[in-house]
């Protein structure tokens, strides 16, 4: 299986693994190669959660192509996507709030077609939010094997409190994103590095920026709420939210 790829050039690489361009002659198209060097036991653990996203069909997520395993490395096979991940594009340059929520609301829908597949992505952060041409935001790297987003720094507290957690960690995870996209750093989070002291009623990026709009200041907020209950109850209600009609209202719908 891996003659069918031509290695182009590396996109990028992180402590125990590797992202290269390459051309997919089976398919005859460009492809993203993610090769992670990784024991038997959490090979497997990858193999299944690529697995399980491979059918979500959505525009705002990265589609997967397959995985195999080469040595003690599992690569996965996904759909290119010309342009930064969230985390390079802002870098320290906050974006424009209108842009940041075209962005959540994206992300936010590909989230939900997921949910709707029993799909958890468990690892969304800047760095797996792709934005391609005319800003179109992608959701990638479903069975990532690198640092969780509790250790990035925008995990839910449930999760960094090694509590079960379901679907609304991930709106969590899309939440403190945007707030990283409009402030172009993360809230202040008392408390151990492990467990960050939560805040109830979630964090608002006005606080940094107060140009931010009360209604992205609300949806942000309410996305990140410490309890999952208070956050919202779906995906799709915070793409509701984030949409440019609400922004008219000048509320963030629940």
């Amino acid at each position: 299986m891996q003659g069918r790829y031509r290695i182009i050039r590396e996109l990028g690489r992180g402590p125990a693994s590797q992202v290269c361009l390459a051309q997919d002659h089976q398919q005859g198209e460009l492809v993203a190669l993610k090769a992670m060097l990784l024991p038997a036991r959490e090979r497997l653990r990858v193999r299944r959660e690529v697995m399980a996203a491979w059918d979500i069909d959505h525009p705002h997520v990265v589609p997967i192509h397959g995985c195999f395993e080469a040595g003690d490395r599992i690569v996965v096979s996904m759909g290119y996507v010309d342009g930064p991940d969230l985390d390079s594009l802002v870098r320290g340059d906050p974006l424009p709030p209108d842009q940041a929520a075209a962005i959540g609301r994206g992300i936010a829908l590909g989230l939900q077609a997921a949910h709707r597949h029993g799909v958890l992505h468990q690892h969304v952060t800047p760095r797996n939010i792709l934005v391609g041409p005319e800003v179109r935001a992608y959701l990638g790297d479903f069975g990532s094997a690198g640092l969780s987003a509790a250790a990035a720094g925008f995990g839910a507290p449930e999760v960094a409190g090694g509590r079960p957690a379901d679907g609304r960690a991930d709106i969590f995870g899309l939440g403190m994103s945007l707030f990283f996209a409009v402030t172009g750093r993360l809230p202040e989070r008392p408390g151990s590095d492990r467990a960050p002291a939560p805040a109830p009623d979630g964090y608002r990026p006005s606080r940094l920026r107060p140009t931010v709009p009360g209604w992205l200041d609300d949806a942000i907020a309410r996305a990140t709420a410490a309890l999952p209950a208070d956050r919202f109850s779906s995906p799709g209600r915070l793409a509701t939210a984030l949409a440019p009609t609400n922004s008219l209202l000048g509320v963030a719908l629940p």
